[in-house]
């Protein structure tokens, strides 16, 4: 089965900056992600590749950073929220906090938009986002340009304490 992707966004084709066309295999998962993220996909009867088509750097395929507010300081058992409002479409794939403060807090929950990112409710140590945690991973929905991605954090120790952080995630440009 061949896959043409051609998602637009605007007048403009999703994709990497090929020059030409170029063939993926089936399964990659970069280009599963931009399929997720709103490329249309077209099938038609083939070998199993996807066929990407764009116009030559056109959009691009970036893992990028987003800071969350930084400065921000939860008294001691007191709620906070870590947020930004990313000015491209943004697919986050983790949440990082540093591990200086990561042992303090606790995270209650993760949204993009008002979708919770995380199956349950109840809150998880901060110490599993740390920037020395392994396979912390996670594939959050995607977050329109200006759409809120925020976190939201409980303070566990005895005083008041800054926190900070930030995501890696999937974007186009």
């Amino acid at each position: 089965m061949t896959q043409e992707i051609i998602g637009y966004m605007g007048d403009a084709y999703v994709g990497d900056a090929f020059v030409g066309d170029e063939e993926i295999v089936s399964g990659d998962p970069d280009i599963d992600r931009l399929l997720a993220m709103g490329a249309a996909a077209n099938a038609s009867v083939g070998k199993r590749v996807h066929t990407v088509k764009a116009q030559q750097g056109l959009w691009k395929k970036h893992y990028l950073p987003l800071n969350l507010t930084s400065g921000t300081t939860v008294a001691a058992s007191g709620s906070g929220v870590l947020q930004n409002n990313p000015q491209r479409l943004f697919k986050p794939s983790r949440l990082i906090i540093p591990s200086d403060v990561a042992g303090l807090f606790a995270i209650t929950n993760i949204f993009v938009g008002v979708k919770p990112q995380l199956v349950a409710t109840g809150s998880l140590p901060a110490r599993i986002f740390s920037e020395n945690s392994f396979d912390t991973d996670f594939e959050g929905d995607t977050a329109q340009i200006s759409q809120a991605i925020s976190v939201q954090v409980t303070n566990t120790s005895l005083g008041a304490s800054p926190i900070s952080g930030g995501m890696r995630g999937l974007t186009v440009m």
